[in-house]
């Protein structure tokens, strides 16, 4: 009462009272100045008194300072009273946010603040900021704030690969892939989608992510191998051989098996695009696997095999437009004039098309040439190739005869 008096009789003196209206300093805390952080923070995380609580949590909010926030979340773990306070901190930090008045400052520390709070609602909000914010400050402020963060809903984290999807600016795509990188193993439903509808899945930036986010991936992918989808089965192809770049010694067992899924599929007329791209992945251990079943006598297969043993050459010359050096071995046998091979592979060479190889095939005919691979060389639409063709089938004793219509196998056709 005696500090009341005097505050009243001071401002008496001053002029600060105007008819009967007195202005009354209200102070906080112990009545004798203003309450500290600390204070606040255990007003907002105990306090019984709802007003008392709301007036401190605006106070606290106001101040923008992570730390405290974290303080009250970290409380809010085993404290109801705290979690209502954390709440009342993450609205009032939402409005300052969206404050019409609002600095660039204020909203970074808004986003960095609700980043602590760590709850859905708050997320949300840090994911609008990240993604609509006017300033790229605040947006890598929002970044920040959700990295890493776990109490994202499968709906937000849609949201981001959408919106990761759909950006063009590399700084925008950057940002949102750090966010969904650290989200982790949450975010690959949405990503393997990505995968899946992609034309060059293995390119795709998801697929990198996939990379990114680890052997926390690996449960998830190595079941969508075994699924009786065949595309569901690729993107876990995909994304197993993405985790080969980082962690070789964890996915190398899985490779073979891997490649014989693949190769089953080798049994349509033609390759399929998605297998193609995955043995091309593969790499080497795909070819190695190709060119021992090329090997093998036809008529020892079983059926299924002896559609893959078909479909060799296409798959190789797929292989070789996707990742030439895989083949590099096979390649090799035009420098090293291995005539047994270039006649064993001769299909692959024309729709390999290698420019100026054209003199070391027609000697690899001449050489261990048989009427099949004449034949190749005839439908090649290689000019230079089909004359040698002739002259073969002529000294052998062979009649050329042509029935209308296009040859598949033609020269360069691995090329495009």
């Amino acid at each position: 009462m005696k500090l009341r008096r005097i505050l009243i009789v001071a401002a008496l003196s001053l002029g600060l009272i105007v008819g009967a209206t007195v202005t009354a300093i209200v102070l906080l805390g112990n009545g004798s100045k203003p309450a500290t952080t600390k204070e606040l923070v255990r007003q907002v995380a105990t306090s019984n008194d709802a007003g008392a609580q709301s007036d401190a949590a605006r106070e606290l909010a106001a101040k923008l300072d992570p730390a405290s926030i974290a303080s009250v979340a970290r409380l809010a773990d085993s404290n109801p009273q705290a979690r209502t306070g954390l709440r009342l901190l993450r609205g009032d930090l939402i409005a300052l946010y969206n404050e019409p008045d609002a600095s660039l400052e204020q909203r970074r520390q808004a986003v960095l603040c609700l980043g602590r709070v760590g709850d859905s609602s708050a997320d949300k909000a840090n994911v609008d900021a990240l993604l609509s914010d006017r300033s790229p400050a605040v947006q890598d402020a929002a970044a920040t704030a959700l990295t890493g963060a776990g109490s994202l809903t499968p709906a937000l984290i849609e949201r981001l690969v959408t919106a990761r999807q759909d950006a063009t600016a590399t700084a925008t795509q950057n940002r949102i892939a750090r966010v969904i990188a650290t989200i982790g193993a949450p975010a690959l439903p949405s990503l393997l989608n990505v995968i899946r509808d992609e034309l060059v899945p293995e390119d795709s930036w998801a697929t990198k992510l996939v990379g990114e986010i680890g052997l926390p991936a690996f449960p998830l992918l190595r079941s969508r191998l075994e699924s009786a989808d065949f595309k569901t089965e690729v993107t876990g192809a995909f994304g197993l051989l993405e985790l080969r770049k980082r962690y070789p010694a964890q996915i190398r067992p899985l490779v073979p098996l891997i490649t014989a899924k693949m190769m089953a599929r080798l049994g349509a007329p033609v390759p399929g695009e998605y297998e193609l791209h995955v043995l091309a992945e593969v790499g080497k251990p795909a070819v190695d696997e190709l060119v021992l079943l090329s090997q093998k006598p036809y008529s020892s297969l079983s059926p299924s095999q002896q559609k893959q043993w078909a479909n060799t050459a296409y798959a190789l010359s797929g292989i070789a437009k996707l990742n030439p050096s895989a083949v590099s071995s096979l390649v090799g046998a035009l420098k090293r004039k291995d005539y047994d091979l270039i006649a064993r592979f001769s299909l692959f060479f024309v729709m390999l098309g290698k420019p100026g190889s054209e003199d070391v095939l027609i000697e690899g005919l001449n050489a261990k040439g048989e009427s099949e691979m004449a034949l190749f060389f005839l439908e090649s639409g290689n000019r230079k190739l089909e004359r040698a063709a002739r002259a073969w089938a002529a000294s052998h004793g062979y009649t050329v005869t042509f029935t209308p219509g296009a040859s598949p196998r033609t020269w360069g056709t691995a090329n495009g």
